[in-house]
């Protein structure tokens, strides 16, 4: 059993933190990873939030780019979590296009 129980939606949060967890439903679908664990510090998961918002929507690399980089580091480092949120995900495989030679 962990130490700190993970929160899973609106209904483990008080009243006034149920849009930061709205928010984090908005980009991932459902509260998990790591924001089942910061969301018991709401002010830090909406800044964390805020990272994964620029990183994800406004960042200059070019998506597929940035999911090449970030398979490479995951499996790297072989973190199985990352690894199945990103291979998890429907998408074209970013090695799919083939150079012109």
């Amino acid at each position: 059993m962990p130490r700190v129980a993970p929160v899973t939606g609106k209904s483990d949060v008080p009243a006034e933190h149920h849009q930061v967890v709205d928010a984090v439903v908005e980009v991932f679908g459902n509260v998990r990873g790591p924001f089942s664990i910061l969301l018991h510090s709401p002010a830090l998961a909406e800044r964390v939030l805020g990272l994964v918002k620029f990183f994800r929507d406004e960042s200059v690399v070019e998506g597929r780019l940035r999911s090449l980089a970030i398979l490479t580091a995951v499996r790297e480092r072989e973190a199985a979590y990352v690894w199945a949120a990103q291979v998890g995900q429907p998408a074209e495989p970013v090695c799919a296009r083939r150079r012109s030679t």
